[in-house]
Order: C-alpha cells, then sequence, then structure tokens
C-alpha cells in the first residue's frame, strides 16, 4: 500500500497479477520450461473468463487445472508462491 489506504484488487486485477507472478519464476519452477509456458496460457484463459463475467468457469479451471497442475508439476518455493494468490483469487470470485 502506498500512501494509505488502496482499494482491494478486483478479481481480473488479481488474475492479472498472477499471470505476471507465474512469468517472474525462474525457469526451473517447473519440472520443464514448456509447463510455465502452459500455466501462463491457463493463466490467461482465466483472466479471458473472468473478463467474461464466466465466473463459475473461472473458478473451475482455477481449481480442477491451475491449482492441480502446480501442485504435479511445480517446485515447493513456486508452490509456497503461487498457491496463496490463486486462492484468495478463487475466494474472491466466488465472493461477487
Amino acid at each position: 500500500k502506498f500512501g494509505g489506504q488502496s482499494a482491494p484488487l478486483t478479481p481480473l486485477q488479481q488474475a492479472q497479477a498472477l499471470l505476471v507472478l507465474v512469468q517472474g519464476l525462474p525457469p526451473n519452477s517447473f519440472a520443464n520450461q514448456g509447463l510455465q509456458t502452459s500455466l501462463a496460457n491457463k493463466v490467461e484463459a482465466v483472466i479471458k473468463l473472468i473478463a467474461e463475467n464466466k465466473i463459475a468457469e473461472a473458478i473451475s479451471k482455477l481449481e480442477n487445472d491451475i491449482l492441480k497442475h502446480i501442485q504435479e508439476k511445480a517446485t515447493p518455493a513456486a508452490q509456497a508462491i503461487l498457491v496463496p494468490p490463486i486462492q484468495r483469487l478463487i475466494q474472491a470470485l466466488r465472493n461477487q
């Protein structure tokens, strides 16, 4: 927060921030480089779903595809970085 209270991020902004996080991780955060690209593409799909107000589909993709992908293919350090913001995004979407 810079200089006082900032408004909470919208789910769309949270998803966009998640994409930046995924793209900014070191390549060795995943079993192979293709997985990072694949995950970034999945997050881009979620951004599109949120923008189209397809909230249930966005939650499903986050829970059943993205989280599973991270838990199976990312290092524990990458999981520690990515899982909390994904969980916050899912909660924000549910609260809309």
